[in-house]
């Protein structure tokens, strides 16, 4: 018999879950999308991503090869985790405020363009608005 998560494993889940998140929408997939890719529901994808169900080995390299991703994007985080440098809840925080329906499509789009030369500009231009935008504050 499994015995329930313990508080560490859950933050783990949550983080990973966070991750599937952010990449699923990076690669502009919905959860219905990934799901019909990976053979199951959306409710299974909603509950991956919420840390609600574990991500087993198998599913987790799926998921990387639908995304285009390394399992490294998933488990960057948990060495940092472990050492405590970091609390998960500010990383839950700041995915969430990354996938804010403003920064989404902004980030949707910015993935759209296929000219190289005009991303970089762009992102020359976002640096330089945060950049001042953080001195008169």
């Amino acid at each position: 018999m499994r015995k329930k998560n313990n508080s560490s494993e859950k933050e783990l889940d949550l983080v990973i879950g966070t991750r599937l998140k952010a990449l699923r929408i990076a690669k502009g997939l919905s959860q219905t999308e990934l799901g019909h890719h990976a053979g199951i529901s959306f409710q299974q994808i909603q509950k991956c991503e919420r840390g609600q169900n574990r991500v087993g080995a198998g599913r987790l390299w799926q998921f990387c090869q639908i995304l285009g991703a390394s399992p490294n994007q998933f488990f960057d985080e948990i060495e940092k985790l472990q050492n405590n440098q970091r609390r998960p809840s500010s990383t839950q925080q700041e995915w969430s405020t990354m996938l804010s329906r403003q920064n989404f499509k902004l980030v949707k789009n910015f993935m759209r363009i296929k000219d190289y030369n005009l991303k970089v500009s762009i992102l020359r231009i976002c640096e330089k608005l945060a950049s001042e935008s953080n001195n008169k504050n």
